[in-house]
């Protein structure tokens, strides 16, 4: 079930132990109570708080009785256990918890001027979307370049289900997420590449973008694709479709979100 938002919530509980807690329905001045914010039945994130005692989770406000269960346990002063609460008034309110904020780390420059490929390895576990940013990147062939995924058993060569679109028209790809339609050591890229899970359950990434081709056609491209990983997402390779062609000029940048 959704759970349910709303600013500026704070009650409070006389309750004690580690079971559902029945809320007094008295809120702090600029503040609302549970029971005036929150649906009956809403699920909701809180927070309880007395002294040194706390518990951060999930639950749901019943509008009978003016009750919140603790049904998950995000984290608390208990070790992220229930917390056996002891006698006295404990603050609760409805909020973001850390675990839903997340945070956006931008990895360095990673220049790509030799060699046949580029891995970034050790992506934050809980990675949610990350972009591949090239930069004046070009090769010393023709093949195209495309960029690839990985769990903890290595990047993975085949799966991959896409097209990139130029001029009215598409060409398929299935060893990577291809960046152009064709390749030439005469011209260079830029563009932004953007990578979602869509489906944590199966490891399951999409992803699109736009690359331009800096040559004499100055084309450019639009990527859509998708690849189911074995396990959860690690790395990512930068590469080409032969795996032979090496990189001679610029590189790509690259963004995390968790």
């Amino acid at each position: 079930m959704a759970i349910e938002r709303k600013d500026r919530v704070s009650d409070t509980t006389t309750t004690t132990g580690t079971g559902t807690v029945t809320l007094t329905g008295t809120a702090p001045t600029g503040y609302r109570s549970i029971s005036a914010a929150h649906a009956d039945g809403a699920t909701v994130r809180y927070a309880i708080s007395m002294g040194a005692e706390w518990e951060v989770g999930e639950g749901v406000y019943t509008a009978s009785g003016t009750t919140l269960s603790r049904a998950t346990v995000l984290a608390s002063s208990n070790s992220g256990s229930l917390v056996n609460f002891s006698a006295g008034t404990k603050t609760v309110v409805t909020t973001l918890t850390a675990s839903e904020v997340g945070s956006f780390d931008i990895g360095a420059f990673t220049a790509w001027t030799s060699g046949a490929y580029r891995d970034i390895s050790g992506l934050p576990s809980g990675t949610k979307r990350f972009k591949v940013k090239p930069v004046a990147m070009s090769t010393t062939g023709t093949s195209i370049m495309i960029v690839q995924l990985g769990d903890s058993g290595g990047i993975e060569t085949s799966g991959y289900t896409g097209t990139v679109e130029s001029g009215g028209t598409r060409t398929s790809f299935s060893s990577g997420i291809m960046l152009t339609q064709s390749g030439s050591a005469a011209f260079s890229l830029d563009g932004e590449l953007t990578f979602e899970l869509t489906d944590s359950s199966t490891n399951t990434w999409t992803c699109s973008g736009v690359m331009s081709a800096n040559n004499s056609a100055a084309a450019s491209y639009s990527i859509s694709g998708a690849k189911a990983l074995s396990g959860e997402l690690t790395q990512f390779r930068v590469t080409t479709v032969g795996g032979s062609d090496t990189g001679d000029a610029g590189g790509f940048g690259y963004s995390v979100e968790t």
